[in-house]
């Protein structure tokens, strides 16, 4: 029994320095995503009050080791819209609206070209963009949100209408986007992503391939700044 002792205090040794290195790898990787809106148009239909704009995302690596982004605007894509506010008559923020867009996924031959200069030795500097700490890269792209003027009740019925919305205070914009795109996933399921995983392994010594979606810092949405759009408008 006393034998035994020794072999139990080594293996627990060994379970903290695994559990204490995964803590610290997790926390070393971090990274920060904020935003900037501008040229925000407005239109309005019979049942919606829609509106379109262009938007600044500047991604920040704020943890302690490089890494990995693939850097194309076309592989960027918003999933999920999600805006938060004061009501009129209440004094405390919550989520006012939100929407979700997920992409049907098909291998192209665009995709497939994608895929093949991805799986290479070494992160091909085409298409991926080695973040360092303390640094940035920026995407530009357009996004839009809508409201509805009529509660729907069969979809989104706790949406805010665009009454209740313009009469809401200190307006904040919430965008959360896929980084690595599921097209490149052949194998199910595809929400492993054992490509990615692999190349994220293969990649190890030149940092760390970002794989998981990452939601917005508070965006400030200032409605009265919008331009209302006229049929001669594009």
């Amino acid at each position: 029994m006393e034998g035994g002792k020794p072999m139990r205090y080594l293996y627990f040794a060994i379970l903290s320095i695994i559990l204490i290195s995964h803590s610290q790898s997790l926390f070393a990787q971090k990274l920060q995503l904020t935003g900037k809106i501008s040229n925000l148009k407005m239109t309005e239909t019979p049942k919606t009050v829609e509106f379109s704009y262009d938007v600044e995302l500047t991604f920040t690596n704020i943890g302690n080791v490089p890494i990995l982004l693939l850097k194309s605007d076309f592989l960027l894509l918003c999933i999920d819209r999600e805006i938060y506010g004061i009501p009129a008559n209440e004094k405390d923020e919550r989520k006012l609206w939100s929407f979700s867009t997920f992409p049907s996924i098909g291998v192209t031959p665009d995709w497939r070209n994608i895929k093949k200069t991805l799986d290479a030795k070494a992160p091909p500097s085409s298409i991926i963009k080695r973040v360092n700490v303390g640094e940035s890269i920026v995407f530009y792209g357009k996004e839009w949100f809508y409201f509805n003027k009529e509660k729907d009740k069969y979809f989104k019925p706790e949406n805010f209408t665009w009454n209740e919305i313009k009469d809401a205070k200190s307006l904040s914009l919430r965008l959360t986007y896929r980084i690595w795109s599921l097209d490149f996933e052949t194998s199910s399921p595809r929400e492993e992503k054992k490509f990615g995983k692999k190349l994220q392994k293969r990649w190890r010594k030149y940092g760390y391939l970002w794989l998981d979606d990452i939601v917005s810092e508070p965006v400030p949405l200032d409605l009265s700044s919008v331009v209302i759009k006229t049929d001669s408008q594009p």
